[in-house]
This record gives C-alpha cells, sequence and structure tokens, in this order.
C-alpha cells in the first residue's frame, strides 16, 4: 500500500508504507490497425507524450529483441535533460548518441538503395556504411533477457559498451572493396556478441577486448565517419 505524495494522471512522486520515496510511471499503449500512425487517437496520443517507443513488426520477426525500431522511437526528455547527461554520461554523451541515430539512418537509407539497385549499385563508401549500421544494430540494441550478464547490464558497463561500439562503428575505415568491409564487420559483431555475455572481471572479457581492439586496428583508418 502506497500513500500518494504527488500523482498527476495517475502517476508522480509516491511514499511507501516502508517510508521510502520513488516514482510511478504510467505507459500507454496504442497499437494502430495496420501499423497506421496517422489515425486521429494514435496522434492525439502521440502529441501528449514525451517518449514513444516504436514496436517494429520486421524485427519482432527477426527475433530482435526487444523490438523497438530505434529510427521511429524519440524522446524529448534528452535536450531537457543534457546537463544531467553531460555530467553522468560525458559532456559528449548527446552529440554521440544524435551521429549513431545518423548513421542508422543512413544505413537503412542504403539497405532500400541495394534492395533497389543491388549490391552493385551501392558504392563501397556507402556499403560501409550499411555495414557499420547493421553492426550497431546487431551488438548494442538488442538485449538477451536470458543471460545474466545482458538481461540487466549496470550503467557504467552501458557507458563501456557503448563507447566501444561507437569507436568502431563511427571510424572511418579504408577497405579496397565491399568483401573486405563486409568480413570485418562481420568478425566485430562476433566478437562483440559473446563481449556481451562474459563478465566484466572475466578473463574472456580482457581477452575478447583485446581481440576488439587488434582487428580494429588492423584496418587503416582515414578518419572519424561523418554524422
Amino acid at each position: 500500500m502506497i500513500a500518494v505524495v504527488g500523482v498527476y494522471e495517475r502517476t508522480g512522486l509516491v511514499r511507501a508504507i516502508d517510508g521510502s520515496v520513488d516514482a510511478i510511471t504510467i505507459i500507454g499503449e496504442v497499437s494502430p490497425t495496420g501499423g497506421n500512425f496517422e489515425k486521429p487517437v494514435t496522434q492525439s496520443t502521440l502529441a501528449a507524450l514525451r517518449c514513444f517507443l516504436g514496436l517494429s513488426y520486421d524485427r519482432a520477426c527477426k527475433r530482435v529483441h526487444p523490438a523497438i525500431d530505434p529510427l521511429n522511437s524519440w524522446s524529448r526528455y534528452r535536450r531537457k535533460r543534457e546537463p544531467w547527461l553531460a555530467k553522468t554520461m560525458g559532456l559528449d554523451w548527446t552529440s554521440r548518441v544524435d551521429e549513431m541515430i545518423a548513421l542508422l539512418r543512413r544505413g537503412n537509407e542504403v539497405r532500400r538503395m541495394k534492395q533497389l539497385a543491388g549490391e552493385e549499385g551501392v558504392s563501397v563508401a556507402d556499403f560501409l556504411s550499411l555495414a557499420a549500421a547493421r553492426f550497431l544494430d546487431m551488438v548494442y540494441l538488442p538485449q538477451d533477457a536470458f543471460d545474466a550478464m545482458d538481461g540487466s547490464v549496470p550503467l557504467d558497463r552501458q557507458l563501456d559498451m557503448f563507447d566501444r561500439a561507437h569507436t568502431v562503428s563511427t571510424a572511418r575505415h579504408v577497405f579496397a572493396d565491399k568483401e573486405g568491409a563486409r568480413q570485418h564487420f562481420t568478425r566485430m559483431t562476433r566478437l562483440f556478441k559473446s563481449l556481451n555475455h562474459a563478465a566484466t572481471d572475466a578473463s574472456d572479457f580482457a581477452r575478447l577486448s583485446q581481440d576488439i581492439q587488434t582487428l580494429h586496428e588492423g584496418v587503416p583508418i582515414t578518419e572519424r565517419r561523418a554524422a
């Protein structure tokens, strides 16, 4: 049983029976028919929200969990909380998140181009953007709820993994051809997935970290990838 200290629309600050203070958050759910987000009820709901997590049918079918589409989801809190994020996550946290989102968007654009023109119709630079975006999508966004390490990840480890994924995905690698880029990110994806399941203080974590560093430094880099 809880005594409400300040509640607005069934959410807000609460004091539990043991005297501890916490917060209640309400999550609204809208399931538009056919995924049509332009319907009046859906639009009215979105207008009242400050944060939106858009579930993707395609991602769910591909067994990507949580099946949240990073390009359709958004938060109005990120800019408002920028001072706190800068203090807690790093001064350049917001800009790096913007870079990651831009990379995912570019990767999605190239994927659509590839579907129309085939791989031969995509330049090596564009293919590299696609490979880097796919790498990021596969190693950082999914979560294995049945794994002891990946099911609940402390903030410091989340930040560390973000730093690693950001370094790899935003570097402008130099590859002679698309096959070189494909093989590089295939190997990198395999290493990162294993790292996600390794305890931070385990020898496997140190070994995998070194393997990632060696693989990353083994490819020439001209500059960081532009957002």
